[in-house]
């Protein structure tokens, strides 16, 4: 599942990149300037463009093609203050990018008025090396993958036509999850 899960996070992290690059390319006469710093803002509005469930749906068959490179992820836990480390990284063979994710949880954050997730993307190159973007999201992109992987699920597999649905999750998740699924916000492609 770790493995499927980042192949997806490629194929979104990739289709975000794209989206935030190129008008930036044209801004500056052509030139590519780089690494490009995105975060969460411009994260959100380049989602606007992309129908995340797509993406989704291409990560998968990719992943089920054998056309992914994804490598088990690395980890780091920390007792003091307790917290968590996670690297992931990999590639869609053919891709613009590969992508590799630094991940951390610290739960004693809150008290600190700081959000207990933090997390990057480094978005490379895949055909030069070069790093692209720099994707500060905290953790956002992380919550819009299973969102539109769940509501992929819904579409292949509910029966007929659904009127309702019950969704279990809290706080963002769930509220990405409706989002997502109702076409609307979050790269729904609404």
């Amino acid at each position: 599942y770790k493995r499927q899960a980042q192949t997806i996070h490629n194929a979104l992290f990739s289709r975000v990149c794209n989206s935030i690059l190129n008008p930036r390319n044209v801004e500056n006469g052509g030139r590519n300037v780089k690494p490009v710093i995105a975060r969460i803002d411009e994260i959100k509005k380049a989602l606007d463009g992309i129908d995340a469930i797509q993406v989704v749906a291409e990560g998968f068959d990719a992943y089920s093609a054998g056309k992914v490179d994804v490598p088990d992820p690395g980890e780091l836990l920390f007792e003091d203050p307790p917290g968590q480390a996670h690297i992931k990284y990999g590639a869609i063979k053919g891709d613009d990018y590969y992508v590799v994710k630094i991940a951390s949880g610290f739960p004693g954050n809150s008290d600190l008025g700081l959000s207990r997730i933090q997390g990057v993307m480094l978005v490379y190159n895949q055909k030069t090396g070069e790093p692209e973007a720099f994707l500060l999201d905290n953790g956002y992109l992380t919550t819009v993958r299973p969102a539109a992987a769940g509501a992929l699920c819904a579409k292949h597999q509910a029966p007929g036509t659904l009127e309702r649905i019950g969704m279990f999750g809290c706080g963002v998740q769930g509220q990405v999850q409706r989002e997502v699924r109702e076409g609307r916000g979050a790269g729904g492609g609404g």
